[in-house]
Order: structure tokens, then sequence, then C-alpha cells
């Protein structure tokens, strides 16, 4: 899909979604669109239970700048999460993780849902205060203004498994960091004993 391009299909034509970006070698549950799709227009799929975005000049709610391939949606710890259920209207964009709501883009009605108006390039956690508390979000709908969605109560069992998935990622990405400043610790090192000895080979 080129959204820079959009003119290239015509009605009624299937056309092949290609994977390219982080979505490539993903298995593609599901894709979703805005109402009204237009050459700036923000796409989506959900791929081996995470989310990907793209678009020319679409908020995609991921870090890369790079918006014409699809990109894993969210920082270093929305992106480890499973995502069940994605929702794009024609000013924002909501996702489901582990019974939890993230928004992004305009919200210049509140449709976010985080408490205030401002805008929001990456998605942000949807505050839903005494509503949400101790509830479990199971879908979501979206108008350009307007975000809603539907959620039962969260079991203890389910509270425990989505707690312990938390905890596992949040140790995972602690390790990782950990060890990228040891490699980055050890090139240093490496430069710097290269460095000495091509001075030493000046000097003599």
């Amino acid at each position: 899909v080129d959204p820079k391009k959009p003119n290239e299909t015509t009605v009624g034509t299937p056309q092949e979604l290609r994977a390219k970006g982080e979505l490539a070698g993903k298995s593609i549950m599901k894709v979703v669109m805005p109402p009204q799709l237009y050459s700036s227009s923000l796409i989506c799929a959900i791929a081996d239970n995470r989310a990907y975005c793209w678009g020319y000049d679409g908020i995609t709610g991921s870090l890369s700048k790079d918006r014409s391939v699809p990109n894993l949606v969210g920082d270093k710890f929305l992106a480890a999460r499973p995502v069940s259920d994605l929702a794009i209207s024609n000013s924002h964009s909501c996702l489901i993780s582990m019974g939890e709501v993230f928004c992004w883009g305009q919200n210049s009605s509140g449709q976010l849902g985080i408490g205030t108006i401002t805008y929001q390039q990456m998605p942000v956690l949807m505050d839903g205060g005494d509503v949400l508390k101790n509830r479990e979000v199971f879908a979501l709908a979206l108008s350009s203004n307007t975000s809603i969605v539907a959620h039962r109560e969260l079991t203890a069992e389910r509270a425990k498994t989505f707690s312990d998935l938390k905890s596992q990622i949040e140790k995972q990405i602690a390790e990782e960091e950990r060890l990228k400043a040891i490699a980055a610790a050890e090139e240093l090192a490496k430069a710097k004993a290269a460095e000495e000895e091509r001075l030493k080979a000046i000097a003599a």
C-alpha cells in the first residue's frame, strides 16, 4: 500500500497489501483505515499481536521518522505489549493492550480521553478514572471527535496475568538496556585503546 498514490487503485479491484518495513515477515491479522481515505491518511495493521502504522502525512504513533513504510506503534514498553484491537478515525487512533486503551493524534475535543486537549504524537494511556477502574476494555469505536470503549469486569486471574506480563516486559527491557550499555562501554574502551596505540606508534 502506497498512501502517496491513492489513485492507482480502482473500485472493486483488490490490491495486494505488501508487508514492508517492520511489518515484513509478520502474519497480518487485521487492517484498519479511517472512514474517509485521503492521500495523507493513516493506515494500520495488527500483525503477530502488535500494531503497525504508516501513511504519507499520518500520525503513526511510532518512534520512526519514515512514514512511508509500516512501523511498530508505541515506545519500547508499549511496542513489547500484545495488541488485541485497533481503530482509526480521521483525527486520532486508539489501540487496546491488555485491557487498557492507548490513543494518539488530534485531541481538540478531548477525544483521546487523557484529561487534556493536547495533541499527542505517541500513544498515551486513556484516563478512565473510576469508570475504567478494575475494568478490562475489549472493544472500541472512534469518530473524529469521540472515542467509545466497551469494558467488562477485570477478574483477579486476568489482572494477575496482565501484571505478570508487564513485569516480564520491564525486566526484559531493563536487561536489553544493560547489555547495550555494556556493549557501548566495550566499544569505547576499544576505541580508546586503539587511539593510544596509534599515538604510541607516532611517538616511536
